[in-house]
This record gives structure tokens, sequence and C-alpha cells, in this order.
């Protein structure tokens, strides 16, 4: 055995040993009684043994099936059934890069008070949607999802258990199939509404039973359906741009569950740069409504060249493929021009959209994503901005109001190694949660999740969700129990949750033709390492915003590389074979080993010539 592979025996029999003590522990946890840790090794260890954890810990969720009908409900999220890259850097080979963010050998022990990953990163090939733009949960085992799979466009799905594992597909009438779908809010079980592209004509769906979404009726032309918002009592409301360029956009409103929509318009006398458009709202009454909106500095020849290309904007770093139905999470740049800054406005109407005013304005620093209200007078908004493309505070940032009228700074996230956030969720008048996320390097990045519970003055940061890049909908059950939905690093879809127990025992069901991935943070590849595995022959997309298709010599010594510019692996490509069980340093500066499966493992037939292998997806 090389010493490299004696290495990586070493590193196993250590995490097993680690394993077995903590099955030690809680047995003994389960004799006194007490809540277990639980990680997923653990779990796997202890099999279908003496107590399951949903047993020993008393779920946060069963507590209430009612949704809060003050909860607002996001958008976009998700896909790339594929394993994607970590840190874009240009023009960069596959020999010399990591392929994807993966999870660390020892998982941080998750209970019913922390937020988990109900999936496995790198890849999160578990998660039954491969793309979710929004999430609305009425109880744990109804929770409603819009989203989809690039293989069959766009739908409504309902996971019927607490770990989305038992996931249906619901019916929405439309009678051409839908380009997208961007957010669901669910006033219950039962009533709730579907929003996506263009307003009322396949553009937003309502439901009364919670199986079949009906097309809206309304004012046709002037909105697209960016956020929806139960808001009881049979109203809802979206936010969203205009549909024509130079149309701020504005707010759709309904008061019969979604059948009917009248439009809103935000004036065009607001007094902000002409691309800082909506984009979410919050409506604490049926008269008084706050709605944020914004741009970033390459927002409007971003959003030009992404409808050229059956794209679309969900934020400054997402980006929607109409076409194939998956996310792409693309890095912050100047404009072209160098002509345009960050802009953003936060506004308020008290009459239910008649007449609005500019509550807070921004220039050079961020732009406005989600906002929520507990009361009139009781709200936070979340901002974002970067340093990459000219930010001169970035980070996320926390706004917040105490009487409706005057905003503050409260807090700012990750100002040094890329913060953001899109998501916020009010509970009371002093407590509530943002999701935020960072990116720092390619072993140092994920999802943190922020809470205070006293209004705001302080901020407490949870501990870090690996490999997760944007939380794009956070909804919550009650105070205690909650999901989101978020886009990894790698472009692929999971689902966040909070008060729930663990997720069935096993590791992610893998190909059994992948190749695994070592990374590591020191030149032998024996430190710091976590592990991938990924697909042969199929495509890979890459940190160079390109994409590569791979494949193993027979024997499993040599790893075969066709790198691509394109992002789907078509036209020409450079080719290229390599040893594997070798230590290399990638651009990033950390290192990898790649490690084919040995002949027995192998599934089909991989030959040993340099070929460019049959192109295949596989969908989650």
């Amino acid at each position: 055995m090389t010493g490299i592979g004696s290495a990586y025996v070493a590193r196993r029999c250590l995490w097993l040993w680690l394993e077995v003590g903590v099955l030690t522990y809680m047995l003994h946890c389960l004799r006194d009684q007490c809540a277990p840790l639980m990680t997923p090794g653990v779990s796997w260890w202890l099999g279908f043994a003496l107590v399951s954890p949903r047993a020993v810990c008393a779920v946060a969720c069963t507590t209430s099936v009612q949704v809060n009908t003050t909860s607002r409900h996001l958008q976009p999220d998700i896909v790339q059934p594929e394993q994607k890259k970590r840190e874009k850097k240009h023009n960069m080979k596959l020999s010399t890069f990591v392929l994807g963010a993966v999870a660390p050998a020892a998982t941080l022990a998750a209970n019913e008070s922390q937020w988990i990953d109900l999936f496995h990163p790198p890849f999160f090939s578990d998660c039954p949607i491969g793309i979710i733009t929004g999430l609305s949960c009425a109880s744990d085992t109804a929770c409603f999802v819009s989203g989809g799979q690039p293989t069959s466009g766009f739908h409504v799905y309902e996971s019927t258990d607490q770990h989305f594992r038992e996931v249906d597909t619901l019916t929405v009438d439309a009678p051409v199939p839908i380009d997208m779908l961007l957010s669901i809010g669910m006033q219950d079980a039962t009533t709730g509404v579907v929003g996506g592209i263009g307003l009322l004509i396949d553009g937003t769906w309502y439901t009364k039973d919670g199986k079949e979404f009906k097309a809206s009726k309304g004012e046709v032309g002037l909105l697209t359906t960016q956020a929806v918002y139960p808001l009881g009592n049979d109203h809802f409301a979206f936010v969203g741009e205009g549909t024509e360029e130079g149309s701020l956009g504005g707010v759709g409103y309904s008061k019969d569950g979604g059948e009917f929509f009248i439009a809103h318009k935000w004036p065009t006398d607001l007094g902000t740069d002409p691309a800082a458009t909506a984009r979410y709202g919050a409506f604490p009454s049926e008269d008084t409504w706050f709605v944020t909106g914004g741009n970033w500095p390459a927002s409007t020849e971003d959003k030009k060249a992404a409808k050229a290309a059956g794209k679309r904007h969900i934020s400054q770093r997402l980006v929607v493929d109409m076409k194939t139905g998956k996310y792409e999470r693309v890095e912050p740049h100047v404009s072209p021009n160098n002509d345009t800054s960050y802009n953003a406005v936060l506004t308020k109407t008290t009459d239910g959209g008649k007449t609005w005013k500019v509550l807070k304005k921004d220039s050079g620093n961020y732009y406005y994503n989600q906002i929520d209200c507990f009361s009139e007078t009781k709200c936070l908004a979340v901002a974002e901005g970067f340093e990459a493309d000219g930010s001169a505070s970035p980070g996320l940032h926390i706004h917040g109001t105490d009487d409706g009228e005057t905003w503050n700074e409260l807090y700012i996230f990750g100002a040094d190694k890329s913060g953001s956030g899109m998501a916020v969720k009010m509970l009371s008048e002093t407590e509530a949660w943002v999701a935020g996320t960072y990116q720092h390097s390619a072993l140092d990045n994920g999802a943190v999740m922020l809470h205070t519970t006293d209004g705001g003055k302080t901020w407490d940061e949870s501990h870090v969700l690996p490999d997760v890049g944007d939380v794009v909908a956070m909804s919550f059950i009650n105070d205690t129990c909650a999901y989101a939905g978020a886009v990894t690093i790698a472009q692929d879809a999971t689902i966040l949750a909070l008060g729930v127990s663990p997720p069935p025992p096993g590791p992610a069901p893998v190909p059994s033709d992948a190749f695994e991935q070592m990374q590591c943070s020191d030149s032998n590849c024996s430190e710091g390492c976590r592990e991938g595995k990924f697909q042969q022959n199929s495509c890979l997309q890459t940190s160079s915003g390109g994409s590569a298709l791979v494949n193993c010599s027979a024997d499993g010594t040599v790893i075969h590389t066709f790198n691509y510019n394109s992002s789907d692996c078509t036209g020409d490509s450079d080719a290229r074979s390599e040893a594997t069980q070798v230590c290399e340093k990638s651009t990033s500066g950390d290192y990898f080993e790649n490690i084919c499966p040995t002949p027995k493992a192998v599934v089909g037939k991989i030959t040993e010539q340099l070929t460019r292998p049959q192109l295949t997806y596989i969908a989650n």
C-alpha cells in the first residue's frame, strides 16, 4: 500500500474509533432519558437500534400545525443535478482545482434547538427536488415547495414527512409548460398561491384544496411574481419587478384567496436610480405595506443578457436558466461601463398602494432583499453588497425600525468574507432570524443563521452549515420549528431545518462508478481533509465557470478529464490524463487527491483510451 493509501486508511480508522466513542456515549444517554447528540455517522451505527432519535427527542414541530399568517415566504433557489465547484477562478483545469465542496469528516452534533441540513454535502444528491425557489410550510408534514427538476420543468411539490423523503408532485393548471415558478405562500395546508414569470397569464395560481393550483385572474402584464405572501383571512400579496424596461414593479394584492389580484405599481417618482426595482415586501396590515428595492452595479446589463439567454436573475449571485431549469451562481462584477453603483430603497404605503413614500435610500453600498414586519412599527430588512464590484460597505446588512418610519443599521455580517443574505423572519417584537451565508475560501464557506431575542441589539451566530451558498426562503411553523430552502455552493438544492430530529440513518446514495476526491489543507493530503464523490461520464460544473467530463481507467490508476469552456460540456474540449492517488495543489491554494473506484466497483465499460465519454445527466 502506498503512503497516501496508508494515510487514507488511517483517517478512516480514526473516524471509526470516534464514532464508536460517540455511540457509547449515546447508549448511556438513552439509558438516562436525556436528549442525545445525533450525527449522521452515529445514526448509521445505531441502525434500527434501541430508540430512534424521534422517540427520544420531543420534536418542536409537532406542537403546532397552524401556519403563522404573518409569515413571509420568499423565492428562488437551486439546482444542478451534478456536483459543482466551490471557488470560481477563470481558466482553471480540472487537475488543478477541487471538484466540489465536501462534508467534514466529523459533523457538529444536531439537536432540536439547532439548524441542521437534511441532506448530505457536497452534492446533496438525495434531495428529491432539484430546484427550490420557494418554500411554505403549514406543518412538518405539509411543506409546499415551488421548484422543479432539470428534466421536467417547474412544479409545486408537497413534502409529507418531516425529513423531505416523501414528496408528491401537485397539479398546476397551465396550457403550456411553465417557464418559471419563483415563490409559494400557503395560508394553511389547503389554501395558497404560487407565482412565477408574468402576472396572471401563466404567472400566478391559487389552490383551495392543497392539491390543484388554478390560474388567477386580474390586471395583465404589469408585474412579475417574485415573492408571494400569505396574510391570513384569504388575503395574499406578491411583489415583483415590472415586465417592461423602465417599470419599477410593485405589488399584487388579492382578498379572495388568490383568485383575483389587483396590481399596485410602484411610482416612478421615488427619486431613486431607475435600475432600482421592487424586490420584496411586508404586509403588517391590509393598508400598511413596506416594499424594498434596489440594484447592484451591473444589474441592468446582467438582466438584459440573462433575458436574451432565457435566464433570470433572482439576486446578484443567483441566476435561473429557464431552458434547463438549473441554477447558476455567478460572481459579483463591476458594470461593463463602470457607470452605475449599488442602490437601495425602502418604501411604505398606508393606503393600500395608492400613495408611497421613501423611508430610506442608499447608494454605493448594497441593495435590499427581504423585509419582514411583526407589526406596523416593528420590522427588519436585509441587504447585501460585495467588495468585488465596488461596495463601500460589503457584507450582509440588517436594518430595523421601532416606529415604522426611521430605519437604522443593526448588524453587519461577513464584511471580510463575502457575507450575504436574502431571508429574514420576525417571530415577535424582540425575536427574529436572519439567514446569512459567506464564501471565504473553498474550504471555508456556508450558512450561518443569525438569531436575536432583544430586538436586534445583539445577534447570536449559529454553527456553520457547510457548502450552503444562499438561503432563499425560510418558513416557520412556530417559534421553534422551521424549514429553509437553499442553494449549495455546488448549485444543488438542500433543505435546512430547525426543531427537527436528524434525518434517517445512512449515507446519501452515490453511484457505484463514482470517483472520489479528497480536499485537504496540506501538501500530503493528510490533514484537514474532506471527501466527495462524483459521477463519471456526467457533466460536472467547474470552479472556472466551465464544465468537465471525467472517467477512470479500467484499473483505476489514471483519471481522464475533458475540460470545456461551456457550462454544459459542449464545444471544444481540452483533454488530459493524470495518475490517481497523487496529492495535487489547487489554484485556490488548497490540495486535492483523486481516487478512482476499483475495477469491481465500476458499473459499465470504461475504456483505457483517452476518448471523450458519452454525456449523461443524473436527475436528482
